[in-house]
């Protein structure tokens, strides 16, 4: 029997980036605290995420990026048994299991989940038609506030950080050998081997776009087969995109989408693939399309989960 033991990781300079209430709650940021709040359009359960420092040699040292997994036993058994048939000492069976644990090797994960969450770590780029010298270059260039919450309107921020109850992950592997003598120079053996890998490290992204349950994927099929949406009248009055200022009357979203030439270039060749609750090919480049509208244009009251953070 093997134990095994993985710390929690923490920062030298103390500078470990982790949620404020962990990570499974405030990831899920203004939309709610678990994946029950998900795909729930106008359902507005939680908070802006926001960011502090955790671990050893942090403001928060009692605080950890994860809790601790104490239970790590590794147990590993093999035997082996010279059979009493087919002649004496001539037919040996042998199995084994045995099982070991994959909790190190994450440098270079960890460093961009506790690195790159936001407030954290910032970098600005200055770049100039004229020359620049020491006399009309001024520093420090601008910078955000350490830790500040990104805004809702931040759309190319990401956030990554770790489930609060993580598992070191752990290999199985076991072996079934069966070996017969046939002559004195001669065996015949048959084994099978098997590997199982339990609670492996993986990602799950909650900001995938939701295309059922808030009526985008209706509103898109319904604009591609000529009708007009109200959901879009909704999401894009007040815009112009090329047919005159849409107000849901006399010039309606669906309308203006028909007729814009990027979303009619969708629209004419990209294939139809049918599933059970729509079409979702076309879907996501009408969502990249409507990416471009510009967020402050878009009504409060229409907080799509498509559009979220």
């Amino acid at each position: 029997m093997r134990y095994e033991y993985y710390g929690v990781p923490w920062d030298a300079k103390g500078l470990a980036g982790h949620i404020i209430g962990g990570g499974t709650a405030g990831v899920f940021g203004i939309s709610g605290t678990s994946f029950a709040d998900m795909y729930q359009p106008g359902h507005l359960a939680g908070s802006l995420p926001l960011v502090e420092f955790v671990g050893r040699r942090s403001p928060n040292a009692g605080k950890q990026l994860y809790k601790d997994d104490w239970n790590n036993f590794a147990p590993a058994v093999g035997m082996s048994w010279s059979l009493p048939w087919w002649g004496k000492d001539k037919t040996v069976l042998r199995a084994g299991y045995g099982m070991s644990y994959q909790g190190g090797g994450r440098t270079f994960a960890l460093d961009g989940i506790v690195g790159g969450v936001p407030g954290v770590a910032y970098s600005n780029t200055f770049t100039s038609a004229n020359l620049v010298t020491l006399g009309n270059f001024t520093l420090p260039l601008s910078r955000i506030t350490p830790l500040a919450p990104a805004p809702l309107t931040a759309r190319t921020q990401n956030l990554s950080t770790f489930e609060d109850s993580v598992s070191t992950p752990y290999i199985q592997n076991w072996n079934l050998e069966l070996q017969h003598q046939l002559a004195n120079n001669l065996t015949f053996e048959a084994r099978y081997i098997g590997s199982k890998g339990t609670k492996l490290f993986g990602g799950i992204p909650i900001n995938i776009a939701n295309i059922f349950e808030n009526g985008i994927l209706d509103a898109f099929n319904i604009t591609r087969a000529g009708g007009n949406a109200p959901l879009f009248d909704s999401m894009l009055r007040g815009l112009n995109l090329g047919s005159g200022m849409i107000n849901g009357t006399t010039v309606t979203g669906s309308a203006s989408l028909r007729n814009n030439t990027i979303f009619k270039t969708f629209l004419a060749t990209r294939k139809h693939k049918s599933h059970k609750r729509g079409s979702f090919i076309p879907f996501c480049d009408f969502c990249a399309f409507l990416w471009l509208i510009p967020i402050s244009r878009r009504r409060a009251d229409d907080n799509r989960d498509c559009f979220r953070r």
